[in-house]
């Protein structure tokens, strides 16, 4: 389905129902609820505009979702504007009046950004030597219940192609760390006639 401008296009699968919670201009926000397992997720998908002030819409927005949000959420997508200085390369130096009403959205939200791998800007503007200009515009957050419950999940950055911005590719991982189990031995084997016998062929079969 498409949100209310149709640049934002969102896809499930059969096994999910999905149900929508906010559609915007800047944003599709839609509760999925596993058939199967009986979970919900909360999916924000973003667009932002290119203007501050423009953009100042979709940050109450996310507010308001944040304050009715008890079950996982993420958000995701590009918000057009990086976090800080350290997320873009050339052209003109990034100002606080750019980047603090997205750290203030993402500091009432609750918000915390999933780990990615791969390059650090998403964006090019398709220049090359003194023009050129990499940002990274794009990234996926989480709230505390979706880190709780997928405390490993990771953002891949993938290779742009056809695009000046780069796919995100987000795996949703719980930890499935193998437990060690301990070691058990019932005492009434001793008793048994024939163990030194089994304990040394099986020995030298593993060797």
């Amino acid at each position: 389905m498409a949100n209310l401008s149709s640049k934002i296009w969102v896809f499930w699968s059969d096994e999910w129902v999905g149900n929508v919670l906010s559609d915007s201009h800047q944003q599709l926000s839609i509760i999925f609820k596993n058939q199967v397992l009986q979970k919900e997720i909360c999916v924000t998908a973003v667009y932002a505009r290119c203007n501050a002030l423009d953009r100042l819409e979709l940050w109450d927005e996310l507010e308001n979702i944040s304050i009715n949000s008890d079950i996982s959420w993420i958000v995701g997508g590009d918000f057009n504007v990086v976090l800080d200085a350290s997320e873009k390369l050339g052209g003109l130096p990034i100002t606080n009046i750019e980047t603090v009403d997205f750290a203030h959205c993402v500091n009432v939200c609750a918000l915390n950004e999933i780990k990615y791998t791969g390059s650090s800007y998403t964006w090019w503007n398709g220049r090359i030597k003194d023009e050129c200009i990499f940002k990274r515009l794009d990234r996926v957050f989480g709230n505390l219940v979706f880190l709780q419950q997928f405390p490993v999940s990771e953002v891949q950055h993938l290779v742009r192609e056809g695009s000046d911005h780069a796919p995100l590719l987000l795996q949703c991982n719980s930890n499935n760390e193998r437990v060690s189990k301990p070691f058990r031995f019932l005492n009434f084997w001793v008793k048994h006639g024939d163990l030194l016998q089994v304990v040394k062929e099986n020995w030298e079969m593993d060797i």
